[in-house]
């Protein structure tokens, strides 16, 4: 049996150094439940949603190095799914990066863009192509991030279809 951590924070867009912060206090209070997967929003480092400051590479850069500081604080046998603007090559997507054993083990990249009402992902993000499993002592994790459940032919779909036990959604939603 896992224990799961949900860290419901307000980050604010673009202070990455108070979003650390309050990401290390979540950390720090996961640890000290015992929580083996720790949860956090859908581009929490950032803030959400970051809109034009994505456009800006040192942006992005100090963004990575804001999740690479945080990475190096995860202790040995938790994982952690922390969102962040994810930069491969010169492709942007929005990421859940997988932090286990102090360092980013890899990146879930967002399959559905809303783009509709105040959403404007399409205009920032490529969508991913791939759905994401998390092998996490034995039982497997399907990854999404917000819209990605709320659409037809989901990436849960696939990650059911490949044996996920259970669908974990980071979003920036507020939960109640």
């Amino acid at each position: 049996m896992i224990t799961f951590g949900l860290a419901q924070i307000n980050p604010t867009v673009g202070d990455l150094e108070h979003n650390l912060s309050l990401m290390q206090q979540s950390l720090e209070e996961a640890k000290l439940e015992g929580v083996q997967v720790l949860v956090f929003p859908e581009l929490v480092v950032s803030g959400y949603p970051p809109e034009d400051l994505l456009l800006r590479p040192h942006f992005i850069e100090k963004t990575r190095a804001a999740l690479d500081k945080f990475a190096h604080t995860v202790p040995e046998g938790m994982a952690v799914l922390v969102g962040f603007p994810h930069m491969e090559q010169t492709t942007l997507y929005n990421g859940l990066a997988v932090i286990e054993s102090s360092a980013v083990r890899g990146v879930y990249k967002k399959m559905h863009l809303p783009n509709y009402g105040v959403f404007d992902e399409q205009r920032y993000f490529t969508s991913g192509v791939r759905p994401g499993v998390l092998n996490f002592n034995g039982t497997l994790l399907g990854l999404t991030i917000c819209e990605d459940i709320w659409v037809a032919n989901t990436p849960a779909t696939a990650e059911a279809g490949a044996a996920a036990q259970l669908i974990i959604n980071a979003s920036a939603s507020p939960y109640y």
